[in-house]
């Protein structure tokens, strides 16, 4: 353990020299604030065919998992300098051709870069940090592999079979090697240098704890997919209880973690420094929803019967009471439920009291309350009045809402949802006000534009293409061009085009060099592919639906 820390520190301290200039006061209340990072910098020793037009910067809130690509203009001359808006603030991706690079961005700082074709240079107030993540989580895999019990750096390796007994034995073992690592931290048999900030104090040591969870959670995930265990609400009990498909199969044995997780529920769940760490916390956080907090999103719904009014649906469905009082609501609600008005904030309540009997992680830790306020903000409703659920739940879950940087959090993203359902008009992307989307895309200005971002390696890319090729037929006449759109980077033309001939694919077929392909990624806000974009014949933006019944319904109204 020793050794793993002091190979951080060393890592820490001497990349890009910047270890001796640490700003001691940087942690802070606003670091788990939104606010701006002003990017500026230059591009070295690039010729004019090989200068990015952009530098795009991925960002994600992590209270409502909202993505969001931040584009900055790289000048003739190779220079550049935008700001960059922050949630809060993190590691964050940013593409500059040829390189990808993992800073992290904290609100209110400056970072500067000069780039080269083969390396680069980074100098900010907390970039020590920039370039250390690999590394550190390669150190942090090599000691799960050098544990007592055996190589634990890859969960994969005990869930593949979906052998219960092989993940309950990791699982303990991997309870066994962070209850160590938690006492090393806590007794301060490392002691780390002055000349780290406490910011990086803290996200050494949460890259290594979360290592661990992220295990455990990823066993506990492979678990309930290979066995096809569920949770199941018991209503005699009050309580969910996990049922597996096969009779014969025992559930896991859950005993060993609910004691550590109560144990140690302060490091692990109530440890807000995991919100810098974000390369670590999206995967975690996913499958925390899957496992830990299942029971808060998975809740017990009962239908109601056809033909009853939109009021008592609404409450069936999701256990919403209308804004107002309704005569006639009382009698009809009332037998869905038991005689007994259970409402949405009954229904947060139960969920995070079965979170604790069946893990002991109480619902005022704080990614607890994440997952609260995820609950709310992270899922999206159809209908004519989807403002309503989120109102509601919102509502709902306010009184569990302590921790003050989540109740921030909670309160900006309902403000925004408040203005987003205001009765305002909100202006829409128009794709040809960009440079590169108009010297690409102008030869087909005038038509419905169906953009699919693709890639040959990637499956589901081919085979949404295979399904569009009868719609493709269908649309054939009108203004309508199904364009597909690749990168050179990562395909090859030939054998890509040599696949859309046999294959069938009738539509416009672009391959784009990769300084057009950074630019429309940050024009259209995606990360990988497919992504797909309409565009209608004015050249505003909508989105695309994967489904191709939905997607031709799609056109035909933008057609209208």
């Amino acid at each position: 353990m020793k050794k793993l820390f002091l190979t951080l520190v060393v890592a820490f301290a001497t990349v890009c020299g910047f270890a001796q200039a640490i700003d001691h006061g940087q942690f802070n209340d606003y670091m788990f604030r939104g606010g701006d990072v002003v990017f500026k910098g230059r591009f070295e020793n690039y010729s004019q065919s090989e200068m990015p037009q952009y530098v795009v910067a991925n960002v994600m809130d992590y209270f409502s998992l909202q993505n969001q690509n931040q584009l900055v203009k790289v000048n003739a001359d190779g220079t550049f300098c935008g700001i960059v808006k922050l949630p809060h603030s993190q590691i964050c991706f940013i593409d500059a051709s040829p390189h990808t690079i993992i800073p992290l961005l904290s609100v209110g700082d400056t970072l500067e870069a000069v780039f080269t074709p083969d390396d680069y240079v980074l100098n900010s107030r907390n970039n020590h940090l920039a370039d250390i993540f690999t590394e550190s989580q390669n150190e942090i895999n090599t000691y799960y592999a050098d544990s007592p019990y055996g190589d634990l750096s890859q969960p994969y390796v005990y869930s593949k079979d979906g052998n219960r007994d092989t993940i309950q034995w990791a699982i303990e073992r991997n309870i066994d090697i962070m209850e160590q690592t938690i006492k090393d931290i806590s007794r301060g048999k490392v002691e780390l240098p002055d000349s780290l900030s406490p910011l990086a104090c803290e996200m050494v040591k949460c890259n290594i704890l979360f290592k661990g969870l992220s295990n455990i959670v990823e066993l506990l995930e492979a678990w309930r997919f290979s066995s096809g265990s569920s949770l199941v609400y018991d209503e005699t009990a009050g309580e969910y209880k996990e049922v597996v498909k096969n009779a014969t199969v025992k559930p896991l044995d859950l005993r060993k973690l609910k004691k550590f997780f109560k144990k140690y529920e302060k490091d692990l769940f109530d440890n807000p420094s995991i919100l810098f760490n974000s390369s670590t916390f999206w995967a975690l956080f996913n499958s925390l929803r899957n496992t830990i907090y299942a029971p808060l999103y998975h809740g017990a719904t009962a239908y109601a019967p056809a033909g009853t009014e939109q009021d008592v649906a609404d409450y069936a469905l999701w256990h919403i009471l209308p804004r107002e009082y309704r005569d006639g609501f009382l009698e009809k609600a009332l037998p869905l439920s038991g005689d007994t008005l259970y409402t949405q904030r009954d229904r947060i309540r139960q969920g995070f009291e079965n979170i604790y009997e069946m893990y002991g992680v109480s619902s005022s830790s704080f990614l607890s309350q994440m997952a609260l306020t995820l609950y709310v903000f992270g899922q999206h409703f159809d209908g004519v009045d989807g403002d309503k659920y989120i109102t509601e739940k919102a509502k709902a879950a306010m009184p569990f809402i302590t921790d003050p940087v989540v109740a921030h959090h909670f309160l900006e993203l309902y403000r925004k949802h408040a203005i987003a359902n205001e009765n305002t008009v909100v202006p829409m992307l128009n794709a040809f006000a960009n440079e590169v989307a108009d010297r690409v895309l102008s030869p087909y200005k005038g038509n419905v534009l169906f953009l699919d971002f693709w890639s040959y390696g990637c499956g589901p890319c081919r085979a949404g293409m295979l399904e569009q090729r009868e719609l493709v037929e269908r649309m054939k006449g009108k203004p309508v061009k199904f364009i597909y759109i690749a990168s050179t980077e990562y395909d090859d033309v030939e054998h890509s085009t040599q696949w859309l001939k046999e294959k069938g694919i009738n539509g416009e077929a672009l391959f784009v060099d990769e300084r057009d392909w950074t630019a429309f990624k940050g024009i259209f806000n995606f990360t990988g592919t497919p992504a797909l974009v309409l565009i209608d014949t004015n050249g505003f933006v909508h989105e695309a639906s994967h489904d191709v019944n939905a997607l031709e319904k799609e056109i035909e109204e933008l057609l209208k």
